[in-house]
């Protein structure tokens, strides 16, 4: 008897339930979903869980939950360089490139870098990234270097202009993560010690050998991405990205004359 061969279009491992639920899915079904059967026993997959983690953290009250929740941020799968062009050409042909973004943006798999993305918009619009810095400032370090290690660190680097609003979406989702990195580490740099966000009575401190490494890995990268953020529009208005970065970068300048 032949065996059934897994198409193209089924996204899902064996032992591992996709976290998606058609509209049809009868849920009071016996013979339902793993998904749905998981759901029962309380236990939410990374995806799930990392968006629940962030409405917890964007509402405030439950850092400890909304902290554990988006530990598993780390066991999505992460995103290989063809993430950055997979699609372009249909959001393009759609006649309506932005809505197409949108929904792009709401339907696709939550991958690692679009969830970290999604980290630094809610951290940053919530004013909720000097509270977090202490708690996240390793774990987008720690996404940068996955970035360079599948490629698309490099990628970004080497788009000064963006081919469509397509790869436009994408460069700025990598840069954000790596503005929100320098912000927290600039934290770190600044506050040593610091009360973790999840647990008030654990003092987190950071010896000055980390600091200056951390500050020496934050101005390289922030010396390597200046260009894609620093930049002033046709009629003198000045973008949201080169906004965000002018403090980031004003610290270490400073830092610099300072010193000198």
């Amino acid at each position: 008897e032949p065996s059934e061969e897994k198409s193209d279009d089924d996204d899902s491992v064996a032992g591992d339930p996709a976290p998606f639920l058609s509209d049809d899915e009868d849920l009071d079904d016996e013979n339902n979903s793993q998904l749905v059967q998981t759901l029962r026993n309380g236990v939410l997959p990374p995806e799930l869980r990392v968006l629940y983690g962030l409405a917890l953290m964007a509402e405030g009250g439950r850092n400890y939950l909304a902290g554990k929740c988006l530990e598993a941020i780390d066991d999505l799968e992460q995103e290989s360089t063809a993430w950055l062009t997979s699609g372009e050409k249909e959001t393009e042909a759609s006649g309506m490139p932005l809505w197409h973004l949108f929904r792009t943006a709401m339907t696709e798999p939550l991958g690692r870098t679009a969830a970290y993305s999604f980290l630094a918009d809610v951290l940053r619009k919530s004013k909720k990234e000097r509270e977090w810095s202490v708690y996240f400032s390793s774990w987008f370090r720690r996404h940068l270097t996955m970035l360079e290690v599948v490629g698309l660190k490099d990628h970004v680097l080497g788009l000064r202009e963006a081919s469509s609003s397509f790869v436009s979406f994408r460069k700025n989702q990598l840069l954000k993560i790596i503005l929100a990195a320098c912000t927290f580490d600039i934290e770190a740099v600044e506050s040593p010690a610091q009360k973790s966000p999840v647990n008030y009575r654990e003092l987190v401190v950071i010896d000055d050998t980390e600091r200056i490494k951390i500050a020496v890995g934050t101005m390289k990268i922030l010396s390597e991405v200046l260009y894609l953020m620093w930049k002033v529009e046709a009629d003198g208005s000045i973008p949201a990205m080169c906004a965000d970065v002018s403090p980031v970068f004003n610290y270490f300048s400073f830092q610099s004359i300072a010193r000198a």
